[in-house]
């Protein structure tokens, strides 16, 4: 890994097509470009190297070349993303308090890692008792919204039995209806 900036450290054809996607402090980021290992040993591109280059908001800019170099300035800048002065705090999503930290990388919600790990090993019964409680809210929604609706139909002049039927998802058939027979 080097500290040059990141168009100075890449070579002359990353300065081509394409170039505008390397990270500058005014459009932070990580730039990643990795040839796959192709099954063909001539193929010109298993020649190439993995490069990668970010910046940051304040001013920090890193490149590598190679596949440890890159794996390293992928950990490095994750790392940088928690510690980084121009990066906002936001709240835990599990205690609340202020954090730059976030859950399964920066991609995630802010979370601190103490308390993702926490939330992650908790037991599989207290999940399971979660995934109910979050079902029974979701049908109790359901029916609180069916009743809105039936109340809402009966008042724009609907027939009781149809609005029931209009909310419950059931309208029902008669017997001499062509359409049953």
């Amino acid at each position: 890994m080097t500290a040059m900036p990141a168009a100075a450290a890449l070579p002359p054809s990353d300065s081509g097509p394409g170039a505008e996607l390397l990270p500058t402090p005014d459009r932070p980021g990580l730039w990643v470009r990795a040839v796959p290992k192709l099954d063909w040993p001539m193929h010109p591109a298993t020649a190439e190297p993995a490069r990668a280059a970010f910046a940051c908001r304040c001013g920090l800019t890193r490149t590598a070349i190679g596949h440890i170099g890159v794996a390293a300035l992928t950990a490095d800048y994750q790392g940088h993303l928690t510690v980084c002065p121009l990066i906002p705090e936001l709240p835990c999503q599990h205690c609340g308090q202020p954090t730059r930290a976030r859950c399964r990388g920066n991609q995630g919600w802010p979370a601190h890692p103490e308390c993702y790990e926490a939330w992650e090993n908790r037991v599989p019964e207290q999940r399971r008792r979660e995934q109910q409680a979050k079902a029974i809210a979701s049908r109790d929604r359901q029916r609180r919204n069916a009743a809105r609706l039936r109340r809402d139909l009966i008042r724009q002049g609907y027939a009781p039995d149809l609005a029931a039927a209009i909310a419950s998802g059931e309208i029902p058939t008669t017997d001499d209806d062509p359409a049953t027979s």
